[in-house]
């Protein structure tokens, strides 16, 4: 059996699409996965007996992983020099960037996934260091054997001309999986209220303080807000609306089957990224996909690639960015229109079913290696 190893710099507990596509390769290969586990969230339940190759420095600020970044590389280094592996599948930049070198040198297949196109995410640090982490990144994607985007939006974003190397998956969760899951649930909701839920990483650019904002004084929603946040949004967050008794902040990481439980048994769902961060404007994220599959009405940011989707299918509705008396408007909509928000999420299930589902983005996963 051909050996394949995933790379990725994330948890599957902070990023699940690199733990979907190990799953469904792993009944063809035999499948490792390399994985940077910097908050030490993942437990020996996320791994599902995948063998896991963990580098285990933890770190907690963007900081701190700028200066682990090079161990990291040498980490990814070590195991790819140490075994003999057949293809490698690197996500996002700052795996592919050390991995590419090793696959030239060995003569290995890589498969280039992108996630985030990289330099968009070292804004942050200078424009400067972001135009040559592009520059690098768009001549290193010469020469990977195939590359994954989650969109054809994001082609504008990494700027790449040639298509015959590119393959579309999208970041959708797998019915199958969690098709037990509308039965058992331990879900806190209020019969009688507008029940909200956001599930996903919380940062300052998600729109999670407009979202508390819009509902706090209102006692026609109930809003539970699940996911992990960098150390001082979070603290700005539980001091701003920890007292509010309609909002439930939960900020810490769980496993992926608990955000789809609170979201099939949400009545509507949330994604509001800040369109300015281009990594957003570009984003289809999971949460988008799990709304589908879940006939959930999904409320998302304009100039987004997700308003485009959501256009398109007619599965939720679009508000400006951080508009809040907008945002109160939509909620009141979807609170006196109950058929609109079963309209809105039967329309999203048949998008999901018809052109979204895992198992059409696994069948494109596994022609990707047939054909290499």
């Amino acid at each position: 059996m051909k050996k394949i190893v995933l790379i990725r710099s994330l948890p599957f507990t902070r990023d699940i699409r690199i733990k979907k596509e190990a799953l469904s390769l792993r009944s063809f290969y035999d499948v490792s996965v390399i994985m940077w586990d910097r908050d030490g969230s993942l437990k020996d339940s996320d791994i599902e007996n995948l063998k896991i190759k963990r580098f285990p420095l933890e770190t907690s600020t963007k900081k701190k992983t700028t200066i682990y970044m090079p161990l990291w590389w040498l980490f990814i280094v070590f195991n790819l020099i140490g075994e003999k592996w057949d293809y490698v599948h690197a996500a996002d930049f700052d795996t592919f960037f050390p991995a590419i070198f090793i696959c030239k040198l060995r003569k290995i297949p890589i498969i280039y996934d992108i996630v985030d196109f990289y330099s968009d995410t070292v804004l942050y640090f200078s424009r400067v260091l972001s135009f040559v982490v592009a520059t690098i990144d768009k001549f290193l994607m010469n020469f990977a054997d195939a590359i994954i985007l989650p969109d054809k939006a994001r082609l504008e974003q990494v700027g790449l001309s040639d298509e015959s190397k590119v393959y579309f998956i999208v970041n959708s969760p797998s019915s199958k999986e969690y098709k037990d899951l509308s039965i058992n649930y331990n879900f806190k909701r209020e019969d009688r209220k507008l029940n909200l839920f956001f599930g996903g990483g919380v940062s300052p650019e998600r729109g999670i303080d407009f979202l508390c904002e819009a509902v706090k004084e209102s006692q026609e929603f109930y809003l539970r807000v699940i996911g992990p946040a960098p150390y001082a949004y979070r603290k700005f967050l539980y001091a701003t609306y920890n007292n509010c008794k309609n909002i439930d902040l939960h900020l810490k990481a769980v496993p992926h089957e608990t955000i789809i439980n609170e979201t099939m048994n949400a009545d509507v769902t949330f994604a509001l990224y800040d369109p300015n961060v281009p990594n957003n404007r570009y984003a289809s994220p999971n949460k988008l996909y799990e709304a589908m599959m879940c006939s959930k009405p999904i409320i998302v940011s304009d100039n987004t690639t997700m308003a485009n989707i959501v256009r398109e299918e007619k599965c939720g509705l679009i508000v400006p960015y951080g508009n809040v008396e907008k945002l109160k408007e939509v909620l009141n909509l979807l609170k006196e229109s109950p058929n609109l928000r079963k309209k809105l999420g039967k329309n999203g299930k048949k998008a999901y079913e018809n052109s979204y589902n895992w198992e059409i983005m696994e069948k494109r996963l596994l022609a990707i290696y047939e054909n290499l």
